[in-house]
């Protein structure tokens, strides 16, 4: 006798018959293995107390100059934040091709360990570097080292086309806009940072990107207007070189353009410096001299700008 089989209008299985029906057991999915970043723990530290040490019976100001005689000693560290690497320079010393990525003294004890990151705080600079910030799979890593807590954050958009240029107005490239994010998301409100600074290094430039009038919108560096503790912000510029033939009317036409690039980044960096650092006390300084040679001129340009509170 066949079986009459639960049917719908439009032929299926009726939902009580599908329900019924045993389903395939699925395997149990594996779950990736994380990998372990090695760290310190301020657990794993030697918790002696400050008596027990000759050292911590001195004032809290001379440890400090021990601490910072030693710092200057490892002025460029490597750092770890939200995944990526970055250059950490105690006081304001360019990051160097060999940075160091451990401090052994600093895990002597809690108390120095916390003193010692404290001082180095107080005079440290972040570099974040648009062609820098790879990712490595394992580092040691300075548990309290943050870039909310140090001195001074410094941008470098050191990419060979560091901005981006659209209908004639160059803006931040995207990379740089991330980065920028990364700073303001890494303040803090207790006010700890005190100075900003933003540095362009352009290669050579083509003077046909420069034919029409150029502008610059560089609006994507007021975000970091959130930290109101700042103090001071320094913007600096380098082209290598704007480069163009020996023609007489040629030389004309790119010494003009020249003038309207650096006129142009002028304005936009004063107004973003003044947003930055309200009723501040400006500077600048402008260098320029030009290369002759095998029938071509160039342009080196150099301007430094500065807006301190007063």
């Amino acid at each position: 006798m066949a079986t009459k089989r639960n049917l719908d209008a439009t032929g299926q299985k009726s939902p009580a018959e599908t329900a019924s029906t045993p389903r395939a057991k699925m395997p149990a999915r594996k779950r990736p293995r994380l990998h372990q970043r090695p760290t310190v723990s301020l657990s794993q530290l030697d918790p002696s107390p400050a008596s027990s040490s000759l050292f911590f019976q001195l004032p809290r100001e001379l440890r400090d100059q021990v601490y910072h005689e030693v710092w200057t000693t490892t002025p460029h560290l490597r750092q770890r934040y939200l995944r990526k690497f970055y250059s950490v320079t105690y006081g304001h010393r360019k990051p160097s091709a060999q940075p160091v990525n451990t401090a052994a003294w600093l895990l002597a004890s809690k108390q120095i360990l916390l003193e010692g990151l404290a001082q180095f705080h107080r005079q440290s600079v972040w570099h974040f570097v648009d062609t820098d910030a790879e990712n490595r799979p394992s580092e040691y890593v300075f548990p309290l080292l943050t870039p909310g807590l140090v001195y001074a954050q410094h941008l470098h958009l050191e990419h060979w086309t560091p901005l981006d240029r659209k209908d004639g107005t160059f803006t931040l490239r995207k990379e740089s806009v991330a980065l920028v994010n990364r700073m303001v998301s890494s303040m803090h409100e207790d006010d700890a940072l005190k100075e900003i600074r933003v540095s362009i290094l352009w290669g050579a430039v083509d003077p046909a990107i420069l034919a029409s009038a150029c502008q610059f919108d560089l609006s994507k560096l007021e975000r970091l207007g959130v930290q109101r503790g700042v103090e001071e912000f320094g913007f600096h510029v380098a082209v290598e070189g704007l480069a163009w033939g020996g023609v007489p009317a040629a030389r004309r036409r790119v010494q003009l353009a020249e003038t309207q690039f650096g006129d142009a980044l002028k304005s936009e960096a004063e107004r973003v410096g003044r947003a930055l650092v309200p009723d501040g006390v400006e500077s600048q300084a402008l260098d320029t001299h030009r290369e002759v040679g095998s029938g071509n001129s160039g342009l080196l340009w150099s301007w430094a700008y500065e807006v301190k509170k007063g």
